[in-house]
């Protein structure tokens, strides 16, 4: 049924070897063969099937080469996990790491000679369905593909790879953020989280970090190769530029003056609660075409779009809310570096649609819409000294509580100088089950609105 042998200087050859397992396991391939190996399940060890297909598949031992695995075509092998939604469908798990960062080796590199490159020009990508409890070998692969970057992409992951550079070369390092770049980050590589390395022109340690695709980004390739494409919003590399350049002329206009000048009837959604995120989409595909949410870019980047009114004084009458709180999954399934609210704020970069009221206000509704000013549009990723110090206090203070079964004492916005918990539950029976087996009111993580105010008077100076 499956044969042994291939050619590893020949790219065909190689993908026809690597698709005989394209529905089936591992463990169907080597039929019966014994594994001269005490680490057959997956659990804890997420590069076990990564290892085992280097070494009973292809017939190599997995190393940390700076060269691809088949050096004579240059094809990089990788090894990816998919998820299973709600629904049914499939999705990729996570972002896919290419290499190492050395903080002391890069500053001298440039683009063109970067070691980088040798792991991304051209990737054979294996997607696997991850289960719980499932040993490696018996893990299915769904899809086998060759893959490579666009013209374009490959233009935003030099910009990414400029930004990450630049910041280690400045002696910036313990700063580094996924959410800094679009498709290529920074992200933290290391088994114990507390473990520090050196960096040039600076004597603050950081955290180990390695070059790899976020986890946006790989969803758009798994859409990709099942047949989904998206528009490319802009020829130009540097998409932040093009999309502020284009809400620039409407800075200090009112939401009226905008209507008028991009013909918009706002009259129908004037009495929505949402108005503002309504009003705000039809600017978009007035501007863009259709909203930034269905352009490539935004898809593979996950920038998210948040709009935001600020009283008089600069703050936001409200707190700026996150998804619910699964009470369960972030007890049992989590730890703070691989947290839902960790990956939200680290891997993700936010686009901010900032308006102004020009008087105090109790509802957005007692506003008419010569009262509401754009103010600007912005780029916010969350500071790492903010993540990894309040945001992570929170975080541990949450699973703590929840774990004591305590879940009416939750961090408060006036203890917290960056979010806090509190219920955004629909009504009374709007419930979610705890670790206990009883079920609660459902509550968010909330960044607290000084904490949002502040940090736009900042990118405004």
């Amino acid at each position: 049924m499956f044969t042994k042998e291939y050619d590893k200087t020949n790219v065909e050859s190689i993908l026809r070897h690597a698709k005989q397992l394209q529905g089936y396991t591992l463990r169907e391939y080597l039929d019966g063969v014994q594994l001269p190996t005490t680490r057959e399940t997956r659990a804890g060890n997420r590069g076990q099937l990564g290892n085992e297909i280097e070494k009973y598949f292809f017939g190599y031992e997995p190393n940390s080469n700076s060269e691809p695995d088949f050096p004579d075509v240059g094809l990089e092998l990788k090894v990816t996990p998919l998820k299973r939604l709600a629904k049914g469908a499939l999705t990729t798990k996570e972002r896919l790491v290419l290499s190492q960062i050395n903080f002391h080796d890069i500053v001298s590199e440039t683009w063109d000679d970067n070691s980088l490159l040798k792991k991304l020009r051209f990737l054979l990508l294996m997607f696997y369905v991850a289960e719980k409890d499932v040993a490696s070998l018996d893990l299915l692969f769904e899809l086998v593909s060759t893959w490579s970057p666009s013209d374009k992409d490959m233009q935003i992951i030099r910009q990414d790879w400029e930004t990450i550079v630049a910041k280690v070369r400045a002696g910036n390092a313990h700063e580094l953020s996924e959410g800094d770049t679009m498709y290529l980050g920074a992200c933290p590589k290391a088994a114990d989280s507390t473990v520090r390395r050196s960096q040039p022109n600076s004597n603050i340690p950081a955290k180990p970090r390695a070059f790899a695709l976020k986890s946006s980004y790989m969803r758009a390739i798994w859409n990709e190769l099942n047949g989904s494409r998206t528009e490319a919003l802009s020829d130009s590399a540097n998409v932040y530029d093009f999309v502020i350049n284009k809400f620039k002329p409407l800075y200090g206009k009112s939401i009226a003056d905008i209507a008028r000048i991009l013909d918009i009837d706002a009259a129908p959604m004037r009495r929505s609660k949402d108005f503002i995120s309504r009003f705000m989409k039809q600017v978009q595909v007035k501007l863009f075409s259709k909203r930034l949410s269905e352009f490539s870019e935004f898809e593979k980047s996950g920038i998210q779009v948040k709009n935001i009114l600020l009283l008089p004084n600069g703050i936001p009458k409200e707190s700026m809310s996150f998804p619910y709180i699964n009470y369960k999954e972030i007890v049992l399934q989590e730890d703070w570096e691989t947290s839902d609210i960790k990956s939200l704020f680290e891997n993700e970069k936010h686009l901010w649609l900032v308006f102004k009221a020009t008087k105090p206000y109790s509802c957005q509704r007692d506003l008419n819409l010569n009262e509401i000013i754009f103010e600007k549009a912005m780029f916010w990723n969350m500071p790492a000294a903010d993540l990894d110090g309040a945001m992570q206090d929170l975080w541990r203070d949450t699973v703590a509580k929840i774990r004591a079964g305590d879940y009416g004492h939750f961090i408060k916005m006036s203890e917290n100088p960056v979010a806090h918990i509190r219920p955004k539950a629909q009504n009374s029976n709007d419930l979610m089950e705890t670790p206990q087996g009883t079920r609660e009111k459902k509550k968010c993580f909330f960044l607290n609105r000084a904490y949002v105010g502040n940090q736009i008077r900042k990118m405004v100076a």
